[in-house]
C-alpha cells in the first residue's frame, strides 16, 4: 500500500475508533513533535494560542500539470507564503525578543487545536480578501501609512503626522501663562526621589559616559533646515521661551533636534487654522540615561475600563 493510502486509511481508523486522539497526538503519531506540539506531560494543559505553527508549503509541479492548475497552485503558495509572514509577525509581536524565530510547520490545518486553526484560517481570509499588492507599493509607504492613529470620532486630514517646514505662528504650544503641573508634589517619595535627584538615579555611570560619548557625538540630531538661520534660530529660541518651556544653562552636554509635523487642523470663530506639533529629536542625549526599569502596563481593554466619581 503506498504513503498517501497509509495516511489516509490511517486517519480513517483514528476517526472511527472508539477512542478520540486530541490534535497533540495525531501530531505525534505523525512524527511532528517538538517543545510546544507534544504528548500531554503530567498536569500540561497549555491551550495558548501564541506561538502559531507554520503551514506547510506543497510544491509546485513543473510539466506534469497543466497551465491552469500551475496557476491554480501558485495562487495558493503565495497565499501561504504571506500565511506565514503574517505567523511570523504575530509570534514575533507577541514573544519579542525572546522569540527565536523558529516555528513548527504542519502538513494541515486539521492537526491544530481549535483556536489556532480559527486563527489561521481568519489570518488566511483576510489576505484572500486582499487581493494582490497594488503596483508599487512599498514597506516604507505602508509604514507611513501606520503612523497617524486613526480617530473614531473623524477622518483623518490628509497630511497629519507628515513632516512640514516649521511656522513659528503654527505651532501648537503653551501660551507661557498658565503655570504647569508641579510635578514633584505629584509623585510618591521613591519616584520623586528619582526625578530630584535624575543625575545619580537615571544618568548612566561616569566611566560609560566616556565609552559612548564618541558614538554620541556622531549621531547628528535632525533639525528643520530654516534652524539653519541664524535670524530664524534665535527667533525660534525665543518663542520657546516666551512660552515658558525654555531654560538657559550655561553648560552644554548634548544636543537635541527640533522640527514639526502637521497636527490636526482646529476651528477658530468657524475657521480652519493649521496646527503644528513640535518634535524634538533626543536621540544623542538619551545615550546618557541608564536603560528604564521594566514595568507591567494595563492592557486596552483594562484602559476602557476605567471610570471616576462625579465631580
Amino acid at each position: 500500500m503506498g504513503g498517501p493510502s497509509l495516511r489516509n486509511s490511517f486517519l480513517a481508523g483514528v476517526r472511527c475508533s472508539s477512542r478520540i486522539l486530541d490534535p497533540v497526538s495525531l501530531l505525534q503519531m505523525v512524527g511532528v513533535s517538538n517543545s510546544v506540539f507534544h504528548e500531554p506531560r503530567g498536569d500540561d494543559r497549555n491551550r495558548d494560542i501564541f506561538p502559531l505553527p507554520l503551514i506547510q508549503q506543497e510544491g509546485i509541479p513543473r510539466g506534469r500539470v497543466c497551465r491552469a492548475v500551475s496557476q491554480r497552485l501558485a495562487r495558493r503558495r503565495a497565499i501561504g507564503t504571506m500565511t506565514n509572514k503574517t505567523i511570523h509577525a504575530l509570534n514575533s509581536l507577541f514573544f519579542g525578543e525572546s522569540f527565536s524565530g523558529d516555528s513548527p510547520c504542519v502538513p494541515s490545518l486539521g492537526f491544530l487545536p481549535l483556536n489556532q486553526r480559527l486563527a489561521i484560517q481568519d489570518i488566511m481570509d483576510n489576505i484572500k480578501s486582499l487581493g494582490a499588492r497594488p503596483a508599487g507599493a512599498s514597506g516604507p509607504e505602508a509604514l507611513q501609512a501606520l503612523r497617524a492613529a486613526v480617530s473614531s470620532y473623524s477622518e483623518p486630514e490628509i497630511g497629519v503626522g507628515e513632516v512640514v517646514p516649521m511656522a513659528l505662528q503654527q505651532l501648537s504650544l503653551p501660551d507661557g501663562v498658565a503655570s504647569g503641573v508641579e510635578l514633584c508634589g505629584a509623585l510618591d517619595h521613591s519616584t520623586k526621589r528619582v526625578v530630584e535627584d535624575f543625575e545619580n538615579t537615571m544618568l548612566q555611570d561616569a566611566n560609560v559616559c566616556t565609552a559612548i560619548s564618541s558614538d554620541a557625538r556622531k549621531l547628528q540630531p535632525y533639525d528643520d533646515p530654516s534652524l539653519k538661520s541664524r535670524p530664524k534660530y534665535l527667533q525660534f529660541l525665543r518663542e520657546l521661551s516666551d512660552r515658558g518651556i525654555l531654560g538657559i544653562s550655561d553648560g552644554c552636554r548634548g544636543r537635541v533636534g527640533a522640527f514639526t509635523v502637521a497636527k490636526k487642523s482646529k476651528l477658530i470663530n468657524g475657521v480652519s487654522v493649521p496646527r503644528q506639533r513640535l518634535v524634538l529629536d533626543c536621540r544623542q542625549t538619551n545615550m546618557m540615561f541608564r536603560p528604564s526599569p521594566h514595568t507591567q502596563l494595563g492592557s486596552l481593554s483594562s484602559l476602557c475600563d476605567l471610570g471616576i466619581d462625579e465631580n
